[in-house]
């Protein structure tokens, strides 16, 4: 079985020493801006750039399926794939005095690494990359629950590389999803449908919020914001981005924010009670769920749920 591990790159100041490292780890001298690897014959070589060493780098990256070709002059590669974001599921629509309830947001892709030497991959590499899901459609008669919204596509790099897609929302949680070589894998999930924020993601895609729900009594909750995805590589890392649908004020019926930057989960869709509930935010690229639908009574439409982000598949070689 191919060799898989999730890439590490050590920092540090200056050039780095060969015997700190294995054959194929990178490392990055923070000081000089270079990437540096170990190469077979024990020695740092410089990646790009000028100097010691250097080689050319080639890039290919890819939004749609498609066919990787292996590039000349390269020794080490370095891969990654998101999946599709899942979609939020929609609002349920219930009669009067009866507790409905807004949907779970969609689960983020998944991301997956892997590194190694040019010659563990074929000469060529089908690709296939992963579509966000589709949200569950709005509830346009009375006594209906939520609408699951798809999965998320997954993304792979021939048999080499494995990100499944995101779960779609519902009534529930929606699971991340793992499976086949998806080792690395780290889409979070979507918000539960009581409210609540999707899942921050340090690495990978962010889970969309849930829509708000309306209880018995008439009283309603806050619509979700959909979590940050790929948290670590922002400047700012903040607690939640794509905003839920008018939280300030416990559920109105404004439609779910779309995610606001690489990876983001959307926001969950407000509640309607004298009118159509509002939609959940669609996730941003790559893999950013879908949020969820708000609920609604009596008449009135339910919240569809977002859409989920489409997911890409990037290979570097060097």
């Amino acid at each position: 079985m191919p060799r898989q591990q999730l890439i590490k790159i050590r920092k540090g100041s200056g050039a780095p020493t060969a015997a700190d490292f294995q054959e194929a780890e990178p490392a990055w001298d923070s000081t000089n801006g270079n990437l540096y690897v170990k190469n077979a014959a024990g020695a740092m070589v410089q990646i790009g750039g000028g100097g010691g060493g250097a080689g050319t780098v080639d890039y290919q990256e890819f939004t749609a399926n498609g066919t990787w070709t292996k590039p000349a002059g390269c020794t080490f590669f370095y891969a990654e794939a998101v999946g599709g974001g899942g979609g939020g599921g929609s609002g349920a629509r219930q009669a009067s005095g009866v507790a409905s309830n807004g949907a779970s947001g969609g689960s983020g892709g998944a991301l997956v690494y892997r590194w190694g030497l040019l010659t563990e991959l074929g000469a060529t590499e089908s690709i296939t990359v992963g579509a966000g899901g589709t949200g569950g459609a709005a509830r346009t008669t009375d006594n209906q629950a939520q609408a699951t919204g798809s999965n998320g596509g997954d993304s792979q790099l021939g048999q080499s590389l494995y990100a499944p897609g995101g779960s779609g929302g519902s009534n529930g949680t929606a699971a991340i999803r793992f499976r086949g070589n998806a080792t690395f894998g780290s889409g979070f999930a979507g918000g539960a449908a009581v409210g609540s924020s999707g899942s921050i993601a340090p690495y990978g895609p962010g889970g969309g919020g849930a829509g708000s729900s309306i209880a018995t009594n008439g009283a309603v909750t806050t619509s979700g914001p959909g979590g940050q995805g790929f948290a670590i590589r922002k400047s700012a890392v903040v607690a939640t981005t794509g905003s839920g649908g008018s939280n300030v004020n416990s559920g109105s019926n404004a439609n779910g924010g779309n995610g606001l930057t690489y990876g983001d989960g959307g926001g969950g869709g407000g509640r309607g009670l004298t009118t159509a509930a509002g939609a959940g935010g669609n996730g941003a690229f790559p893999g950013g769920g879908g949020g969820g639908g708000g609920a609604s009574l009596n008449g009135f439409d339910s919240g569809a749920g977002g859409s989920g982000g489409n997911g890409v598949v990037r290979v570097w070689c060097w």
